[in-house]
């Protein structure tokens, strides 16, 4: 039976056009991927940047407040505008997303478990020689923050976690992985505090790196299943403990 034709959609308005700001907020990231920039990085001064695109200065600081809304860069009075975050992030930032909870640190640590142990062994079977160098002085700098930088070293072991994702070679999971560690920031401290075992945390670290530096693509995977899966067990005891409350 032939099918009638459907119809067509109703006409209207045309779409909205964006605004400026919005285009060119997507010039600044494309600037930033161009010059390689990454999280942390100082982009040049509003003044620069407004001479650069041809706008007035007002103009990009909306486009840039547009962008310190998403998460993916920090506007601080007095210093600058800094990258936060990737301009490929395949998960807009939410600041505001809610409260901590013993439910949402268990959720974190089993997506985690899913996600990372297959991109530990990517990366053993993928990692160049200057990623590999740099997830070692990221570990370098983990080791100076282990007698109470707690601040420092759940930065540093993030940017490990998230270092060994990029060396997998699949940019779309490297995105997802950087993007819950920013997500979470407060739940990843939160979980350093309840697993309370820095050193034994910063050892599970270096013997994953010493895989990956031995192309041991199934041992860099059971590895971070195993180092995962405990930290899982410990804080999920620890939550259910009297006492144990996440927000605390």
């Amino acid at each position: 039976m032939t099918q009638p034709p459907s119809s067509p959609l109703p006409s209207g308005s045309p779409p909205e056009r964006p605004s400026l700001a919005e285009v060119l907020s997507g010039q600044v990231l494309d600037y930033v991927r161009a010059a390689g920039l990454g999280p942390g990085d100082r982009l040049p001064s509003m003044v620069a940047l407004a001479q650069r695109f041809a706008v007035a200065t007002p103009t990009l600081r909306e486009a840039l407040r547009r962008l310190e809304a998403t998460g993916m860069v920090e506007i601080r009075h007095g210093s600058g505008c800094f990258l936060r975050g990737s301009p490929d992030h395949a998960v807009v930032v939410n600041p505001h997303y809610g409260q901590i909870s013993s439910e949402r640190i268990s959720d974190l640590l089993r997506a985690r478990l899913l996600i990372e142990p297959p991109l530990a062994a990517l990366a053993a079977q993928h990692a160049t020689p200057p990623q590999r160098a740099e997830l070692r002085a990221l570990l370098g700098e983990a080791a100076r923050h282990l007698g109470g930088q707690d601040r420092e070293l759940q930065r540093v072991n993030a940017a490990f976690h998230v270092g060994l994702a990029r060396c997998s070679g699949n940019a779309v999971l490297h995105s997802v992985v950087d993007s819950l560690m920013q997500i979470n920031t407060s739940e990843q401290f939160t979980i350093l505090k309840l697993y309370d075992a820095r050193e034994q945390d910063h050892a599970e670290h270096l013997e994953l790196l010493l895989a990956v530096e031995k192309r041991q693509a199934r041992q860099a995977r059971r590895l971070m299943q195993r180092h995962l899966e405990t930290v899982l067990r410990v804080v999920e005891r620890r939550l259910a403990a009297p006492g144990g409350d996440a927000a605390t």
